[in-house]
């Protein structure tokens, strides 16, 4: 006869999922966790933690984690972006750093948010973002141009340059605004006599 408790579809209990190393570094948030995961089925949990462990690996958006549809952040971020044209840029700079956190893949709202410190005058701010939205995208010639500008305001004319000439290549033909607004800021740039020491 064999025991209870190792019989097929007997009501042992599945080991509790494994909770991500990242708790270790805050235990009472661990604790906190384990006690909402002791209340849910076990396929939910594991589901859960499937979910949650690759959202830390950068793999999942919070975004597709929580079911958000598409359409619903292409809303938000319509709706941030007419704040942002208005001069709201409080409110703009809240809802686009909300979507950032929902979905850290899109670079568009990276960029705008380096937009909207940008014309608080925060250039700084305004560079950690443009630097996270290139990370993202690489070509994204809004970004390459307005980060040159904040280098420029912040006399920071080597990296202003290495922008400027970067968007120019983007844009050989010279079609786009963005392209030739790097053109005049680089002009400007080496006409004030900031160009010396720089490779022509």
């Amino acid at each position: 006869m064999r025991a209870r408790g190792f019989m097929p579809g007997s009501d042992t209990k599945a080991p509790p999922p494994k909770i991500p190393r990242i708790f270790d570094r805050n235990p009472e948030l661990k604790k906190r966790v384990e006690a909402y995961l002791s209340k849910i089925p076990q396929a939910k949990k594991e589901e859960d933690m499937r979910k949650f462990e690759k959202f830390v690996a950068g793999e999942m958006t919070w975004a597709e984690i929580k079911g958000y549809p598409k359409t619903l952040l292409k809303e938000l971020a319509r709706m941030a972006y007419l704040k942002f044209k208005i001069g709201d840029f409080k409110l703009a700079e809240s809802l686009f750093k909300g979507l950032s956190i929902i979905d850290h893949t899109n670079w568009y709202y990276r960029a705008v948010l380096g937009a909207v410190y940008q014309k608080q005058k925060l250039h700084e701010q305004a560079i950690e973002e443009y630097n996270i939205a290139l990370s993202l995208n690489d070509k994204e010639i809004t970004s390459l141009t307005n980060r040159g500008e904040c280098f420029l305001h912040l006399k920071n004319y080597i990296e202003a340059r290495k922008d400027f000439e970067a968007a120019l290549q983007l844009d050989p033909e010279g079609k786009n605004a963005w392209g030739k607004r790097a053109r005049v800021l680089l002009k400007k740039l080496i006409e004030e006599g900031h160009g010396e020491g720089l490779e022509e």
